[in-house]
């Protein structure tokens, strides 16, 4: 092995410049025309790999680095061309340039299948139309965006007309029924127990006919006070929000026999109708809810006021919403509270859980 190194560096040649008669300006020529060739050579690979690793993503980056290695032999070539002036190792140039031919033949091979895939490579042209394609495409994406966006907007701003005339209507009637209705019937009742109190009677058919339209009156009155409850209810407008919800879970508790536990703020809190409604009409649908669909034997209910929010929270002990049911179509009155709640620009939270009850929390901006 040594002896092979040594015959390999060995100078038994004359070297090229006897060849040129060592005259400096062939002499010179050559060799700073292969130094000159030999830097170039040698800068192309760094600036390759360079390349390469700042762009993995390029396709066959591998034949950036076959070149890269091609062409170091190449600069390596010359670079002996420059030593072998002075020096005859025309083995070592040998076996440099077998390398280098090596290195010719295998990138040669490997570049001729890889020329269809280049061609199949879109072009620059072809790039950019792609590119002011999808520009477009984002632009009518956009476009169909905001006029989505744009007519949700007015959706919501139709749902909260159509909401606030239905209560505008509900009032309406329901003052009707009070001031009209109602007063018309207690009227009647008032003018029969004066006619059956004068009419010469005191058993028979009779007697028990006018105590039986008298009751029939009054449960006509109760029936008319009760629908305009209903419809709007008169503590609402009168009392305030807090009134209004110790009301309704009175009336719920003794309707379903659900214990129904309150707290509410000891001060008033003061708030404009739209947001009172809002709130007491969401406060209905959850107590309905829970008549309905929990199975509750106690509810707590909690009214607040936080962060300038007005706040409310109902929590029952039932058999636990499922997100099944939160997220399904046929949940309508689910999706009437939390619109009610997003057209104020507040939120509603449901969660629960079966066996540990159900949440209901909505916030509303003051």
């Amino acid at each position: 092995m040594l002896e092979f190194l040594m015959n390999l560096f060995a100078s038994d040649f004359m070297g090229h410049g006897y060849c040129y008669l060592w005259r400096p300006q062939i002499v010179w020529l050559h060799v700073v025309s292969d130094s000159l060739i030999t830097l170039a050579y040698y800068s192309i690979p760094v600036t390759l790999v360079y390349f390469v690793r700042k762009r993995r993503d390029l396709p066959f980056h591998w034949m950036f680095l076959m070149f890269g290695a091609f062409i170091l032999g190449c600069g390596t070539t010359h670079a002996m061309e420059v030593w072998t002036v002075w020096h005859g190792t025309y083995r070592l140039a040998g076996i440099v340039k077998f390398i280098t031919a090596g290195l010719s033949v295998g990138t040669a091979a490997a570049l001729a299948p890889l020329i269809p895939k280049a061609l199949a490579l879109p072009s620059p042209s072809q790039l950019e139309a792609v590119i002011q394609e999808l520009h477009r495409e984002i632009g009518n994406r956009q476009r169909a965006d905001e006029e989505l966006r744009m007519s949700h907007d007015h959706l919501r701003a139709l749902a909260a007309r159509l909401q606030n005339v239905r209560e505008e209507e509900r009032t309406r009637i329901a003052r009707e029924i009070h001031d009209e209705l109602g007063q018309s019937l207690t009227a009647i009742k008032i003018d029969l127990t004066t006619l059956v109190r004068d009419l010469p009677m005191k058993e028979g058919p009779a007697l028990q006919r006018s105590q039986s339209m008298l009751k029939l009156l009054d449960q006509a009155i109760q029936s008319v006070q009760s629908m305009a409850t209903d419809l709007r209810p008169g503590i609402l407008d009168d009392l305030g929000v807090a009134a209004a919800v110790e009301w309704a879970a009175e009336v719920f508790e003794a309707r379903t026999g659900t214990k129904c536990r309150v707290s509410v703020p000891d001060v008033g809190m003061a708030t404009d109708p739209e947001r009172t409604t809002a709130l007491f009409r969401i406060f209905q649908e959850t107590l309905t809810n829970v008549a309905r669909h929990a199975h509750a034997t106690d509810v707590n209910v909690r009214l607040s006021q936080e962060n300038g929010n007005l706040a409310l929270e109902v929590h029952d002990n039932g058999q636990g919403i499922r997100q099944e049911q939160l997220s399904s179509r046929k949940s309508l009155g689910i999706l009437g509270m939390r619109e009610r709640a997003l057209l104020l620009g507040g939120e509603l939270i449901i969660h629960g859980s079966p066996g540990a009850g159900t949440t209901v929390r909505v916030c509303i901006p003051c």
